[in-house]
């Protein structure tokens, strides 16, 4: 998938639903897809998502109730480009 195609998932996605969490990783988006990253932030500020970091969302959930938290088993996948397994809930799959 392009960097371009990318932005577009997400851009479609945040059409149709909240993303919990989307993780960018600086030793990944901050050297080679520095450009897809900028982009997708502006992307996302237009759709008006709010980006925040985890520690802030993570409050905000457990200020709503602890019994409102999804459970998920978490297990490790393959991801088609990237050495090695990332983990995910159970059952998603990426194609």
């Amino acid at each position: 998938m392009s960097g371009e195609d990318f932005v577009g998932l997400v851009g479609r996605e945040l059409e149709g639903s909240a993303w919990g969490v989307l993780t960018l990783h600086a030793e990944m988006e901050g050297v080679g897809f520095q450009a897809v990253a900028e982009r997708l932030l502006t992307v996302m500020g237009e759709a008006g998502a709010t980006c925040l970091p985890l520690e802030m969302l993570s409050a905000r959930v457990r200020a709503e109730g602890e019994e409102k938290i999804p459970v998920a088993d978490v297990v490790p996948r393959p991801i088609r480009g990237r050495a090695g397994t990332v983990a995910m809930p159970a059952g998603l799959e990426i194609a």
